[in-house]
């Protein structure tokens, strides 16, 4: 999931023409990468690999995104669209770390739910950033 969005972002935050929504994807999408080698890790812990369960409707989303930056015309409108597709893979990552951070407090696994935890806080603020570019666009 996580190197699925690093890998989106990067390829999408260049299609933002508003320089703080550009910043933020990109940023993200940075932020994204570090998640992937913080799952990585924890998912060594419990001999799985990163890629061994893969969730296609990310993919998904970010290919809904690639079909709408090439067909809509550049500026505002275009903007709001991109964050909106964002949005929702955002959302998406929110609800799939905060039921994996539970499953660690109920499973008793302390450092795993904070790594988790801080996924999701990192999510939830990448979230309000884009709701407030929205707001002012």
């Amino acid at each position: 999931l996580a190197l699925a969005a690093a890998e989106g972002l990067t390829e999408l935050y260049p299609s933002a023409d508003d320089p703080e929504l550009r910043e933020t994807l990109r940023a993200h999408a940075i932020d994204a990468r570090a998640n992937a080698i913080r799952l990585k890790s924890l998912l060594n812990c419990h001999g799985r690999l990163l890629d061994a369960d893969v969730d296609g409707s990310v993919d998904a989303l970010f290919a809904l995104a690639r079909h709408s930056m090439a067909t809509t015309e550049r500026g505002p409108l275009r903007d709001m669209a991109l964050i909106s597709l964002v949005q929702r893979i955002e959302h998406h990552e929110i609800a799939i770390y905060g039921t994996l951070a539970a499953y660690a407090k109920v499973l008793g696994r302390q450092d795993e739910k904070v790594t988790l935890g801080a996924i999701l806080e990192e999510d939830r603020a990448t979230d309000e950033d884009l709701t407030a570019i929205a707001s002012r666009l």
